[in-house]
């Protein structure tokens, strides 16, 4: 029998359960890299948009915050048609209070007594929080029907604030004039004793702003430079400062602690807090952290109107300062309030 020849098409065609295999496309090592490149240079771009975000968040919460502060101490005036602070401004400038009978004196915690002046000042800040929050109270020594002591409550701020008559049994209890927040005040230790900005606060707490950061005391390249806080790891927040005009003064700011020529001001009440002058005449500033080009270069723009020369900011109200963003006083991101 004669062989056939195998036909062209059954000779070519593969087996049934043979697989064509086809060439997968991959990344080249330099487009690798192209990618790579592109996401750090994104994440370059993304990270400093992001910080200043939070910044501006940082610093708009504290707005917030300061604006409450201040719409409590209106609220406060309209009751008692002056400005929060159950101390006087003789006694937070550092000058000894009067002995008149009926006047208490000191301010006692714990049975001891809160100096007025130095090491440890109460601050005008401090005199804010107790006007607003409460906190101090009378004591009274029997038979006496006078006050002889003022009280503090050191383990909180009361549930607001006391009329201090020194006549027994004439004071009466007000509620307080702002809700604040627990992060809103300085921190407390696990006694619920609130804890001193330094060595040079006392044991009243103050209003804290919402930007995370030590305070910066002095120059920032000083190599003797301290952070407000210094070893305390607790705070996180810098204190809101509180400048209680004394009204009718005629003058801007005293850099002193003192009251021989009154001033709408005294620089000596934030002294705890870092806050130093550069100058002794009535346009003081702060004293500038070193190399810092954001300081303020006019020296009548800081506790003065810039609008009305001669004339200070807030006139016989007050103003509240936070430090800003760069957690120095006396820049020009800090934030104002003042009427």
């Amino acid at each position: 029998m004669r062989n056939l020849p195998l036909s062209r098409t059954n000779h070519q065609s593969p087996a049934p359960n043979h697989r064509r295999r086809l060439r997968r496309p991959a990344f080249t090592l330099i487009e690798l890299l192209v990618v790579i490149g592109i996401i750090v240079i994104l994440i370059g771009i993304l990270l400093p948009v992001v910080a200043s975000v939070r910044k501006t968040a940082f610093a708009t919460a504290t707005r917030q915050e300061i604006s409450r502060i201040a719409g409590a101490c209106q609220a406060y005036y309209g009751d008692y048609h002056s400005y929060p602070g159950p101390v006087s401004e003789n006694d937070i400038d550092g000058v000894a209070p009067a002995t008149a009978l009926g006047t208490p004196e000191p301010i006692m915690s714990n049975g001891t007594a809160l100096p007025y002046a130095t090491p440890t000042p109460i601050t005008s800040s401090e005199n804010l929080v107790l006007g607003l929050e409460g906190g101090l109270f009378l004591t009274f020594t029997p038979p006496s029907q006078y006050a002889s002591a003022f009280g503090y409550q050191v383990s909180g701020v009361g549930p607001g604030p006391q009329s201090l008559n020194p006549l027994l049994n004439s004071q009466k209890q007000t509620t307080a004039y702002l809700t604040v927040q627990p992060a809103e005040l300085a921190p407390q230790d696990a006694s619920g004793n609130y804890l001193a900005h330094g060595p040079a606060d006392s044991a009243i707490p103050e209003f804290v702003d919402h930007i995370p950061g030590d305070i910066i005391a002095g120059p920032a390249t000083d190599a003797t430079n301290v952070n407000v806080g210094g070893t305390n790891s607790n705070f996180q927040f810098g204190p809101i400062l509180y400048f209680r005009a004394r009204k009718g003064a005629t003058g801007i700011v005293v850099t002193a602690l003192s009251t021989t020529t009154p001033q709408q001001y005294n620089f000596a009440q934030a002294a705890p807090y870092g806050f130093t002058a550069v100058s002794t005449t009535d346009y003081a500033v702060p004293t500038p952290p070193a190399g810092d080009t954001a300081y303020l270069d006019s020296t009548t723009v800081y506790f003065a109107n810039s609008s009305i020369y001669g004339q200070p900011r807030g006139k016989d109200s007050f103003i509240l300062i936070s430090a800003g963003t760069d957690r120095v006083f006396g820049t020009k991101d800090d934030i104002f309030f003042s009427n």
